[in-house]
């Protein structure tokens, strides 16, 4: 959950893009009857007109006048408002028209974002029906934000209303957001508004604006679907090399496009020992998943990679059992301290990729001075490697003490399979940039 002042819920669009050409004065969708602002701080208000149009916008006792841009782009800043509970009309006037906003609030505003847990609606929650019967407050209201996946950032939404809390209306809201601005409404007495935007089983890649995710260098394969050609002959060419991709990616995999595990190959035996020599091999950041670390030769590959990290123990913790934690690993692991096998993850324990690893390291094992663990890490499809914070890889010994093991390991690639294709020009709720240019940018 992220308060988002409206001043910044309502500025950048109108930077970002160049407004259409409109023959009437218009708002967003977020300026609408029973919306409310973000109280002590300046109010922007924009939207489109003729070119060169003057707009002039009334708010209680603010008036001000704003020519629109050669795009037809307008702002202007009310200065900020106290907080209240009694309803005001915001309005646009035109050369041509007048947009009214009735039933404004001033209160404070915030997004609440996420996946299912925040998509889930208060109808369906413990005791939902009980917090229906007693919602009514017209000082708490919900504007939700309607499913849209996109290729390029929008300037507004294509559809969503205010909605204030009463027994006909709170069953379809968010029920973490609407707990908390319930819970705000109490604790500090003003009016609050949620901006619900939440689409069940999405990744963040998606919610991320494209400048962002190349400042953290995602793999170019990311942007594909984002940058397809529209016209009729080059997606039907585009399909073509699609189909051919997927089929070389299954007959190198099997059928269904996941990678089954062929057992250690012959030139990786051994990789496990304490004694090998992996002065050679490239490092990583560990945790870290693939896609992500900034390495390149790991971003878009599946199968097999081995991991190793040498740590000091001291003599008085020399011998003692522990247990040695790695957070979680995408997909599967087998994991040796000093080249004996301590545990392994594999398909038969249920959602593999989000279990975190904790193996006991039996006592004896460890020695005083160096020692190693190894790690190999099997990905069938999809993301890789280590998923996680610093503070969950880390070495527990029974006495207590602590040994981090986060940070610089060495990692040696033992098979490398391609990377799923991805599809000819058909965007879906996990594509990256799609939520943030449908869902985000409209409101930032």
């Amino acid at each position: 959950m992220k308060q988002r002042f409206f001043y910044a819920a309502m500025s950048a669009a109108v930077i970002a893009t160049a407004a259409p050409v409109s023959a009437e004065v218009t708002l967003p969708r977020l300026f609408s009857d029973n919306c409310i602002l973000q109280a002590g701080a300046p109010i922007p208000v924009y939207g489109t007109a003729e070119p060169d149009e003057k707009v002039t916008v009334t708010f209680k006792d603010q008036k001000q006048t704003v020519t629109a841009d050669p795009t037809g782009a307008w702002k202007l800043n009310l200065k900020a408002e106290a907080a209240s509970e009694t309803p005001a009309t915001l309005t646009v006037t035109g050369a041509k028209n007048s947009v009214t906003v009735k039933g404004v609030l001033m209160g404070e505003v915030w997004i609440c974002s996420g996946q299912s847990n925040m998509e889930w609606p208060l109808s369906a929650s413990f005791g939902g029906a009980d917090a229906i019967k007693a919602s009514a407050d017209p000082g708490l209201r919900m504007f939700t934000v309607p499913k849209r996946a996109l290729a390029k950032p929008a300037t507004d939404l294509d559809a969503g209303a205010w909605q204030s809390a009463a027994p006909n209306t709170a069953g379809g809201f968010s029920a973490v957001g609407y707990f908390f601005a319930k819970a705000l409404r109490e604790a500090r007495r003003v009016p609050i508004g949620m901006i619900h935007t939440s689409w069940g089983g999405t990744r963040i890649q998606a919610w991320t604006s494209r400048a962002t995710l190349k400042a953290q260098k995602l793999p170019a394969s990311e942007f594909t679907l984002l940058d397809a050609p529209t016209d009729a002959g080059k997606q039907e060419a585009a399909q073509k090399r699609y189909d051919t991709l997927l089929a070389a990616y299954k007959a190198a995999g099997s059928p269904s496009g996941n990678f089954d595990d062929p057992g250690v190959a012959a030139s990786a035996k051994g990789y496990e020992a304490a004694t090998l020599d992996d002065a050679g091999w490239a490092t990583v950041t560990v945790p870290g998943m693939w896609d992500g670390v900034g390495v390149s030769e790991l971003e878009s590959i599946d199968g097999g990679v081995w991991y190793r990290k040498t740590f000091i123990v001291s003599e008085a913790d020399a011998g003692k059992g522990a247990k040695l934690s790695l957070g979680t690993i995408d997909d599967f692991d087998t994991t040796y301290v000093n080249g004996v096998k301590v545990g392994a993850t594999g398909k038969e324990t249920a959602n593999w990729y989000s279990t975190p690893r904790n193996y006991a390291v039996p006592a004896g094992l460890l020695k005083s001075g160096a020692n190693t663990v190894s790690v190999r890490v099997w990905d069938h499809t999809g993301g890789g490697g280590f998923g996680g914070g610093t503070d969950d890889v880390m070495l527990a010994i029974e006495n207590g003490a602590k040994v981090p093991l986060a940070g610089q390991w060495r990692y040696k690639i033992e098979i490398a399979r391609p990377a799923m294709p991805q599809g000819a020009a058909q965007l879906d709720a996990n594509t990256a940039t799609v939520l943030y240019n449908g869902m985000l940018a409209p409101l930032a």
